[in-house]
C-alpha cells in the first residue's frame, strides 16, 4: 500500500571530483534552494562502497529518495530546472 509523503527528499550528488563544474552546479543548487532537499555530496573516489550500493555506473551521479527509497536518478551534467521539476515531493512513494 502507498503512503502519501510529506518528507523533504535527500538529493545526493555522487562524484569523483573528476568534473569540478559538477560540484559547483550541485552547491549552488544547495545554496540557492535550501528548502527545496536536504543535499548531501558523496565522494565516489574516498567512499566507493557507498557508491557501489547505489549501482552507479557513470562518475557524476543525482539520485534522489524519500525515507530511503530511491525515486529518481540522473547521471552527467543536470539543470536547476531539471532538479526542481523532478525533485518535488510526489504525492505517494509505493
Amino acid at each position: 500500500m502507498c503512503k502519501p509523503q510529506s518528507e523533504i527528499p535527500v538529493l545526493m550528488l555522487f562524484d569523483d571530483g573528476s568534473d569540478p563544474d559538477i560540484k559547483k552546479h550541485f552547491l549552488k543548487l544547495k545554496e540557492d534552494y535550501p528548502d527545496l532537499a536536504n543535499y548531501l555530496l558523496v565522494n565516489t573516489t574516498e567512499y566507493p562502497v557507498v557508491a557501489k550500493s547505489f549501482h552507479l555506473s557513470e562518475k557524476s551521479t543525482l539520485v534522489a529518495t524519500i525515507s530511503g527509497k530511491e525515486y529518481w536518478r540522473h547521471s552527467g551534467d543536470f539543470t536547476i530546472e531539471l532538479v526542481k521539476r523532478k525533485i518535488a515531493v510526489p504525492e505517494t512513494i509505493c
